[in-house]
């Protein structure tokens, strides 16, 4: 990928990472599937209310919403919209918009995901090795666990994360810049990317939805043009 010089102009440069829409799909699918499931167990738990107990009726009332709930952490820690610049990173869900000074996030840290109990949907292959954990407090997230894992169970609202695309993205800067001042690699990843076809799907040659993927070398050229350290980041580029 071509490398700009750095000029004023390229400091105000904004990164945008966010899901692909299959992400959102498979989200939407599981809200869908918790409503219709929390709609169900509210008409039974309605029609034997009065022959519950007090725990019995706690637990099939909570049932429905711990499974919502769930889903909807699942949606939020997948589908936001991060847009990062040499101020700082602005994470947006919809009609939310919260942005975080770098000095303001305790924790920017570099990781490697190999050891670590990574979660891949069923049929699919692992499709990343490393990225960065950003948390706006100091973190307890266990070294066994994923970035991706603990923004959904623990911090869906205060914590989010970039993935390195693994291979790279063959693009100059001038494919990726969608808007004016911004990079934009996800447009580029859905236009160039291939729907599998069956066969490619059975033998589990697919690799799962891009979730804030990022090009590692243009990511952390960025980080340091801004003067931001990622903890990890000079120690294993040597």
């Amino acid at each position: 990928m071509d490398r700009p010089g750095r000029n004023q102009e390229e400091e105000n440069i904004q990164l945008k990472i966010y899901s692909d829409q299959n992400t959102h799909g498979m989200a939407a699918t599981f809200i869908i599937i918790a409503l219709v499931f929390a709609g169900l167990m509210f008409s039974d738990v309605s029609g034997i209310k009065t022959e519950l107990g007090v725990i019995e009726s706690v637990v099939l009332w909570g049932a429905p919403v711990i499974s919502l709930a769930i889903t909807l952490a699942m949606y939020v820690a997948f589908c936001r919209v991060l847009v990062m610049s040499k101020e700082g990173c602005k994470v947006s869900f919809w009609k939310i918009h919260r942005f975080y000074k770098w000095n303001e996030l305790k924790v920017k840290r570099y990781e490697n995901y190999k050891g670590m109990r990574y979660g891949t949907p069923r049929g699919l292959k692992q499709g990343y090795e490393e990225g960065i954990f950003f948390s706006l407090k100091k973190d307890k997230k266990p070294k066994w666990m994923p970035p991706k894992t603990y923004c959904c169970w623990r911090r869906p609202w205060s914590a989010f994360f970039v993935n390195f695309y693994p291979d790279g993205i063959d693009a100059d800067l001038g494919e990726l810049q969608s808007e004016k001042g911004c990079i934009d690699w996800i447009m580029y990843l859905e236009k160039t990317k291939k729907n599998p076809t069956m066969k490619q799907i059975w033998s589990e040659v697919q690799r799962e939805p891009e979730n804030y993927p990022v090009d590692k070398e243009l990511f952390f050229h960025y980080m340091d043009l801004w003067g931001v350290e990622i903890e990890g980041h000079h120690k294993e580029e040597g």
